[in-house]
């Protein structure tokens, strides 16, 4: 069986036109329990990215991971519990962005939430978007 990860990983290959909306099922406010960001960076070298969630209360602690060339990882945001996500924010570089939620929804209670950071993707220049809601653990 595939790890959590691996599903993660082969999961960017689907185009993200067509998943828009997946967590906005029911327009219902629910809580998060993992944010899975899935960081592609596909410079010729080496970049730091720095990855915060933003909930309801506050930015969460910024997260750093270092990216080797040409590679893709995955870093995990465990909220509170009972948190709902705002927005995300990433940079990478000069390169900042803000992703902002709009009204996450779930048919649980308690969701998972999974995002994509871009720099210099073959398809995209830099971007942050949504990725499919996949199964919790």
């Amino acid at each position: 069986m595939p790890s959590r990860r691996d599903v993660l990983l082969s999961s960017g290959c689907v185009s993200l036109s067509a998943l828009s909306g997946c967590l906005d099922i029911l327009g219902a406010k629910a809580s998060v329990r993992e944010v899975g960001v899935i960081i592609y960076n596909r410079d010729s070298r080496s970049r730091t990215f720095n990855v915060a969630l933003e909930i309801e209360e506050g930015v969460l602690d910024w997260q750093s991971q270092t990216v080797e060339a040409d590679t893709e990882e995955v870093v995990f945001i465990d909220p509170p519990e009972g948190a709902y996500p705002v927005a995300f924010h990433g940079e990478v570089g000069e390169y900042q962005e803000t992703f902002e939620f709009d009204d996450l929804g779930s048919p649980d209670d308690r969701f998972c939430l999974y995002l994509y950071f871009y720099y210099q993707h073959f398809f995209w220049d830099n971007r942050i978007s949504r990725a499919p809601q996949l199964e919790c653990e």
